[in-house]
């Protein structure tokens, strides 16, 4: 059961460390790492890293138009 939740999201937290450095990463630092190709926001180096190891899936023509 989860002892922590996100007031603003409703992600469910176990521990307060992990439901503090979300609400910090997530929605009062957004926007520090922006992807350079579809320019999704990330709270952390990581997150942007994952995301584009993943494949970002954004099309390089949309940045033509």
């Amino acid at each position: 059961v989860p002892a922590f939740l996100c007031g603003i999201c409703g992600r469910p937290f176990k521990r307060r460390t992990d439901y503090v450095r979300h609400v910090r990463n997530v929605h009062e630092e957004v926007g520090r790492y922006s992807c350079e190709r579809c320019h999704e926001r990330f709270g952390r180096l990581d997150k942007l890293k994952r995301h584009d190891k993943r494949g970002c899936g954004a099309d390089p023509e949309d940045d033509d138009k």
